[in-house]
């Protein structure tokens, strides 16, 4: 966003403050709660480039393969589109085989009235450029978010102002009413999914929406977001710790899916971001490596070493709140999915061999044995900095301390899951953001 001190960029002064925005979410305490990892404020004119380039190899070190950036705008000196010939540039720069792809952001391109003629347009201008994806055939790649939020003939309408241009293009679309879009948008997709499931009881077997693509010779597309909380909205959806992430990852292994897109690298005002974060750190990022791998490969990647991951909130979902700063009532939890609020702490295992794992925390100790492998152990949300450990034989392996004081008062709700690891050190900033001081 800027290239400031991070303790008074846009992040920290803006968007996390309740203050920020000249107020505009100051009764839902700010609109995120997580900040991009800080960094010093760099001297090189072409710092956004950098930072680009910065996410390009965070992404390809976990075996992602592309960005789908959000085209909201399309218009030279608009932000998103700015940003996409920048990131254009950046994964040039790299040369490390990482692409990207324009994704049409539905909603906000059919509200600014912006025709098939003048999307096809402005993608006809970077067409040639070698750091887009393109398929076997070497046609680029077309992206959408809420596909179906526009008529077929809107697509229809770019696809045809871009073949009078002399550019063939592959469609993949995610749609958000999946089975009711189907008969309208799936023929001429060439490759389908949904927006994503939001809670594990609304994680549901694909083999059926594969094989019925597959039998179309069309992809299927497995959308993930690790969690889903959007302050600015006062709702958010229960992800259940990181049990969202990896059951949705591991019906996508089991299903057959071709291949996954994750819902955001960097959205951090739904909290569907994958890239590492103040909040965060790297545990989402770090776990989502061993299924990217296990997907990519057909087999589940040997665990060549004990690594634990934590993943917390900082508060119960009904921790009392201050109702003359928040303006809503408690953060609401869309009841049509029927998962019911989780106030747990999770260890997630990563083991070589049998172990101890225990959980501490007010005193008290919980241990669970677990054999090698990938071991999930939970315990009820308690005050205080939970210390995870990992025992072998007698001897304390693994000793981890959580970053986050779990706490029972609060002036604003703050229902963002955190976490952390044991191969990584704290990054700095993770003190709760102003929100929850």
């Amino acid at each position: 966003m800027d290239n400031k001190d991070p303790a008074s960029d846009q992040f920290t002064l803006q968007q996390m403050s309740p203050t920020g925005n000249n107020g505009l979410y100051y009764g839902s305490g700010g609109r995120m709660r997580q900040r991009p990892l800080p960094r010093p404020v760099s001297s090189d004119p072409q710092w956004k480039i950098r930072d680009m380039e910065d996410d390009v190899d965070r992404a390809s070190a976990i075996g992602l393969d592309c960005f789908f950036l959000s085209l909201c705008t399309i218009s030279n000196g608009s932000v998103c589109w700015d940003e996409f010939r920048d990131l254009l540039v950046a994964a040039n720069n790299r040369n490390n085989g990482f692409k990207i792809v324009p994704m049409m952001d539905v909603a906000s391109l059919m509200n600014a009235g912006k025709t098939g003629a003048e999307i096809a347009s402005a993608l006809a201008s970077i067409a040639n450029n070698p750091a887009l994806m393109r398929d076997k055939n070497g046609h680029i790649y077309i992206g959408a978010t809420n596909g179906d939020l526009a008529p077929l003939s809107w697509w229809q309408a770019i696809k045809s102002n871009l073949l009078q241009r002399g550019i063939e293009a592959s469609y993949v679309l995610t749609v958000q009413a999946y089975v009711k879009s189907k008969p309208t948008y799936m023929p001429f997709a060439d490759g389908y999914g949904n927006m994503g499931a939001g809670t594990p009881l609304s994680v549901t077997d694909a083999s059926d929406r594969v094989a019925e693509l597959h039998q179309l010779g069309k992809i299927h597309v497995t959308s993930i977001k690790p969690q889903d909380f959007r302050p600015s909205k006062f709702w958010y959806l229960e992800p259940n710790n990181s049990v969202l992430l990896r059951s949705v990852l591991t019906n996508a292994i089991s299903s057959g899916s071709d291949w996954l897109l994750f819902n955001s690298w960097n959205d951090r005002t739904e909290s569907h971001e994958l890239a590492p974060s103040t909040g965060t750190q790297y545990a989402l990022y770090d776990v989502a490596a061993y299924y990217i791998t296990w997907f990519k490969t057909g087999s589940p990647p040997p665990i060549v070493r004990d690594v634990l991951y934590y993943f917390h909130r900082i508060m119960w979902t009904t921790t009392p709140f201050d109702p003359t700063k928040q303006t809503m009532a408690f953060f609401r939890h869309p009841s049509e999915d029927k998962q019911q609020p989780v106030n747990e702490i999770e260890l997630l295992a990563f083991l070589t061999a049998p172990g101890k794992l225990q959980i501490s925390l007010g005193g008290k100790a919980t241990p669970q044995d677990a054999l090698a492998g990938i071991t999930s152990f939970r315990i009820p949300l308690a005050a205080g900095k939970p210390t995870f450990k990992l025992i072998r034989n007698g001897l304390t392996k693994i000793k981890l301390t959580s970053a986050f004081q779990i706490r029972n008062t609060t002036t604003w709700q703050d229902l963002l899951y955190r976490g952390g690891g044991s191969t990584r050190p704290v990054v700095d900033m993770v003190a709760n953001p102003p929100v929850t001081q």
